[in-house]
């Protein structure tokens, strides 16, 4: 007999024994586990499988990578830009004008805005595949890419405490990234 119980989330051991909530809940029904008023059948591992069964991680962390890379690209290209651009001047209001000619007829600045838009477009595409508790932290190691970009791109000097910072920002990165994406059921 099958119990109709609302579904819940286990375990991550629980869920590594059983692809399917069915087999559980007929694994458990068979073992007498699942008797009584407080039984309940157990939601296991699909919130990260989309819905042909397939695990989301693999492009979660496609779009996580993009996300790495276009959007301090894009950071460093507009920085280029504006240093490419100078000083800039936006009192009396006919400067403002000149200005604004100088920043959008440089190639930089337009290269940064494409590549901002390609990271915004990923991060609202991750957002919605993984939880933002989960996104936020493992998208951090763009703060090394940030500073390798800025030192071959912009010339800038990274002295070794910003890389011992970026060093223990990565190993962050790597406890956060061993956990599951998607901790809550989207609607």
């Amino acid at each position: 007999m099958l119990l109709r119980r609302p579904l819940l989330r286990t375990t991550p051991l629980i869920s590594a024994a059983f692809d399917d909530p069915r087999e559980f809940q007929d694994s458990c029904a068979a073992s007498g586990f699942l008797s009584g008023r407080s039984s309940s059948i157990y939601r296991i591992k699909t919130m990260n499988r989309s819905k042909d069964g397939l695990s989301r991680k693999p492009l979660i962390l496609f779009l996580i990578g993009i996300m790495m890379f276009a959007g301090p690209l894009g950071n460093v290209l507009l920085g280029k830009g504006m240093k490419q651009v100078g000083r800039l001047w936006v009192w009396p209001p006919p400067k403002l004008i000149t200005t604004g000619i100088k920043i959008f007829g440089t190639g930089s600045i337009w290269l940064g805005i494409a590549s901002l838009m390609i990271f915004m477009v990923a991060y609202m595409l991750v957002l919605s595949l993984a939880d933002y508790s989960y996104v936020q932290p493992v998208s951090s190691f763009a703060y090394g890419v940030v500073a390798l970009l800025g030192h071959v791109m912009l010339g800038e000097y990274v002295s070794w405490l910003r890389c011992a910072g970026i060093a223990v920002i990565s190993m962050g990165v790597f406890i956060v990234s061993r956990t599951n994406p998607q901790t809550t059921e989207h609607f």
